[in-house]
């Protein structure tokens, strides 16, 4: 009965001894809380990546990728369609399709690298991340809209 007289607000007024230990459990709480927001909002590093890397920008041989007519400021489907026009013009229409394909296949045995390897000219091969950075941003995109 005593749990439920608290809950509700029914505990008559105690002695200044309770009301002590009750301040004090509720400051202990209220200090708990504002340490863990507090924690949170401390910027952590996170496998030891530069502090300046933006997940927001495509990259392309360690470099950032300056895509023509867009920016950092242009909405991220902007981006994601330039890129898309990108990786066309880089590779030719026919060999992004196949590629883009097969590594968005998700029913694939898992050997959808080597297979892209194969398609590619080594001298294109260094755009196999930039094609798993577009898949990757068209997926969080679809899944935030």
């Amino acid at each position: 009965m005593g749990l439920h007289r608290f809950l509700n607000n029914e505990v008559a007024a105690g002695d200044e001894a309770d009301t002590d230990k009750r301040e004090k459990e509720y400051t202990s709480v209220t200090r708990v809380i504002d340490d863990a927001l507090n924690d949170a909002a401390k910027k952590h590093e996170d496998f030891g990546d530069a502090e300046d890397s933006d997940p927001t920008k495509f990259v392309l041989d360690g470099q950032t990728l300056c895509l023509p007519n867009c920016d950092a400021g242009h909405p991220l489907m902007s981006r994601i369609e330039s890129l898309r026009m990108f990786l066309e013009q880089a590779l030719g229409d026919s060999n992004f399709f196949k590629v883009y394909r097969l590594m968005d296949d998700v029913t694939d045995d898992g050997d959808a690298i080597s297979k892209v390897e194969a398609l590619l000219p080594s001298s294109q091969h260094h755009y196999i991340p930039v094609i798993s950075q577009l898949i990757v941003c068209e997926e969080y995109f679809n899944s935030t809209n």
